[in-house]
């Protein structure tokens, strides 16, 4: 999971020119989840494996790759906190795209209660990417 908010904190960083309050704060809460995310993980070795911890787990992640699609909407929108070079095509595939951590995650709230299975389950990052990758493709941006 954390390679998975690796790759996606950086692609959609990498497209900022900028910031602003609103985006800022909106990246705060991205944070705030992240270190829910990481107490999950806590959480699950302390109290060990169980569907509960697993599902804490998933929201978290979950939570954490909204609001980074949230911060990409807000950007990309008429705030045009977006790189120039950015074109309007790769934004608009990059907002559809990034909806493959949180589809990823809350997916795998499906196998909360089978351990091996819920975390199986996260291998299914590239197949949800590529799944979108073609679904924008086919929704070019107009």
């Amino acid at each position: 999971m954390a390679a998975i908010y690796w790759i996606q904190n950086n692609t959609l960083t990498s497209l900022l020119k900028g910031t602003n309050s609103v985006h800022s704060a909106i990246r705060l809460v991205q944070l705030l989840f992240l270190m829910t995310f990481l107490y999950s993980l806590k959480f699950g070795i302390d109290n060990g494996a169980s569907s509960l911890s697993r599902a804490f787990e998933s929201t978290a992640a979950a939570m954490m790759g909204i609001v980074a699609g949230l911060g990409f909407l807000y950007a990309s929108g008429k705030n045009r906190l977006i790189l120039e070079e950015v074109s309007k095509s790769e934004t608009w595939e990059t907002s559809i795209i990034i909806l493959a951590e949180p589809l990823t995650a809350i997916f795998t709230l499906i196998f909360i209660n089978y351990q091996w299975l819920w975390e199986i389950s996260w291998l299914s990052y590239p197949i949800f990417k590529k799944l979108l990758g073609l679904l924008a493709a086919k929704l070019k941006y107009k």
